[in-house]
């Protein structure tokens, strides 16, 4: 399902970043951050196709697009403030989403599904904050190797990694473009990943519940 959560990522998200960059045009970094801190709300859009994916049911982008209003109204607050830290976050979200718990409720379903998953969606994060590097690096090197050559001769490597010294805003623009075209690659897989964590402790449980009832 590729093609259309990438489709979807990139139809949520990329407005999203234009309107941040035009706001905050002369404060590129608090522009990134903003987009940045706002990740956990594009999730839910993905997580929803895939879990109607699942069962051979994937929406249009239309459909998905008419359910994002009430996909982002459960735990918003929450879900931006003391929980945007969290390293199980994509694990996390299911229960939130296709569960609807919360509360006291929320957090004694966690704790069964994280006894033996908690590692796997920390590094899931971890490493997922890896691959985001590696692919804004391979972005800037590509924009490196694009460049004329004379502006090779007049450019070198610190000015492409820390743009101030080039004192130019449209060039840190152009860096946090890169960031939002790389979570279209990246982000839909991490939720998938997150995600399939999840699909996997619940298999566990309720084919050890089942087994428990057979011996009854």
């Amino acid at each position: 399902h590729r093609g259309i959560l990438s489709r979807s990522w990139a139809l949520l998200t990329l407005p999203i970043f234009v309107l941040l960059s035009a706001i905050f045009w002369q404060s590129p970094g608090i522009a990134i951050l903003l987009f940045w801190w706002l990740k956990p709300l594009y999730e839910r859009l993905p997580l929803y196709i895939l879990s109607h994916a699942l069962f051979g049911a994937t929406p249009s982008l239309r459909q998905a697009f008419k359910a994002l209003p009430s996909l982002l109204k459960p735990q918003l607050l929450a879900s931006l403030t003391w929980r945007r830290l969290s390293v199980t976050r994509s694990f996390d979200l299911p229960v939130l989403q296709l569960e609807g718990l919360s509360g006291q409720a929320r957090n004694q379903r966690l704790i069964v599904l994280s006894q033996r998953d908690t590692g796997p969606a920390t590094w899931l994060t971890i490493v997922g904050a890896g691959v985001e590097t590696a692919l804004y690096l391979a972005m800037l090197s590509l924009l490196y190797f694009m460049l004329p050559q004379q502006l090779k001769t007049d450019w070198d490597w610190t000015q492409l990694l820390a743009p101030e010294a080039a004192e130019s805003l449209w060039l840190e623009h152009l860096y946090n473009l890169f960031y939002a075209l790389l979570l279209i690659v990246w982000e839909p897989i991490y939720v998938a990943g997150g995600f399939s964590l999840y699909l996997n402790r619940r298999s566990a449980l309720e084919a050890w519940d089942l087994e428990l009832a057979f011996r009854r």
